[in-house]
């Protein structure tokens, strides 16, 4: 098989997978023989995604290379074919990471997307201090569109996380990456595994052995990822096991009220031992309630009211009661100009210019 990438350095590793910066090839470079000593075509198997051109021959444009190992009998894993399925499901769509195209030989699946400059928790660390509020609502605006797009073609990401935001630090552009733990939402609704999203990032019922989930558990995680940015990087339940995780959840938040999550005690993770424990814990405090808003402050100390006001619908304990991501996009907080209690007025666009590894950028 002919070499239609130039891989760099590795910039990621997964159980199945590597993912290596890689440039496109020369032509020269690419070229294989036959063995009459015919030049032979590439094998490739194109994405699909209408006029991407991946890099159209510029030998300079990088690109993020997803190199899976084959399995000598299965093939190509799963979870790898799946992802592929759905990247080309959401081709063309803004906030979404663009997967160029599909390379496949003997014992490797590349899977060719787009190279961005940095994950958001990378983007965070080398702020060296609180992002500006306009940039947080501009990223919190491009990650809910990024999400009514999975959501409306019925495909849920499953691992929202700060590494799985992508950055373009040029436009101050944020996309959704990593679909390996993406599922498509079918008819009957499928009852997915309970081992899903990372665990600071995972709902509070799912983390009770909920398994008919839907879009609510990416909400949650949304949710997360939004309290993490206003919070200086810092992450709103850093738990060490799923026990510690939902826990420490009750502890900050306030237990469950039963009346407003009726459907807890039936989930295979409620019993009476955690009951009894959230007899020592914060009293129920019904979400949505400005109760519920004073509990937020402890993960997002800064944020202004209309900012909290879209935290608390994120962050409700009952998925049925959780706001839609197309609903938070139109709340106010989106829409007017706000900013975080104790920091500089930042317009609408975070038109401000502050360090990013030693250049100046506009936000």
């Amino acid at each position: 098989m002919s070499q239609r990438y130039i891989k760099h350095q590795k910039i990621g590793e997964g159980t199945y997978a590597a993912v290596f910066r890689a440039t496109r090839a020369p032509p020269t470079y690419r070229e294989r023989v036959n063995p009459d000593g015919s030049r032979a075509k590439p094998d490739v198997q194109m994405a699909g995604t209408g006029d991407d051109k991946a890099g159209e021959e510029n030998i300079e444009q990088q690109f993020a290379l997803k190199e899976i190992t084959l399995d000598q009998e299965e093939g190509a894993p799963s979870t790898a074919v799946r992802e592929v399925a759905l990247m080309r499901h959401l081709a063309g769509w803004p906030h979404i990471v663009r997967l160029y195209e599909v390379v496949h030989s003997d014992t490797h699946l590349q899977l060719v997307f787009e190279h961005l400059d940095c994950d958001l928790k990378r983007f965070m660390v080398n702020m060296n201090g609180p992002l500006p509020h306009g940039l947080i609502r501009r990223f919190m605006r491009h990650l809910l569109r990024g999400l009514a797009t999975c959501h409306a073609h019925r495909v849920l990401h499953r691992d929202l996380k700060p590494q799985n935001l992508l950055i373009d630090i040029n436009t101050y552009t944020l996309k959704i990456a990593d679909f390996g733990l993406a599922r498509s939402i079918g008819i009957p609704v499928h009852t997915f595994s309970h081992e899903v999203v990372t665990l600071w990032y995972r709902a509070p019922d799912v983390l009770l052995g909920c398994r008919n989930y839907s879009r609510e558990i990416d909400i949650w995680a949304a949710g997360c990822v939004f309290a993490e940015m206003v919070n200086n990087g810092r992450a709103a339940f850093p738990g060490k096991c799923n026990k510690s995780q939902i826990e420490l959840i009750f502890r900050t938040l306030g237990a469950p009220d039963m009346n407003q999550w009726p459907g807890i005690t039936n989930l295979s993770g409620w019993n009476e031992d955690l009951n009894a424990k959230l007899g020592g814990m914060l009293s129920p405090v019904p979400c949505g309630t400005p109760q519920f808003v004073e509990r937020l402050k402890l993960i997002a100390p800064r944020l202004c009211k209309p900012g909290l006001d879209v935290l608390k619908e994120m962050l409700r304990y009952d998925p049925e009661t959780r706001i839609s991501a197309r609903e938070a996009l139109e709340r106010s907080y989106f829409h007017q100009d706000y900013q975080l209690q104790g920091s500089a007025q930042y317009d609408a666009d975070g038109d401000h210019k502050r360090s990013f590894d030693g250049s100046q950028f506009p936000l």
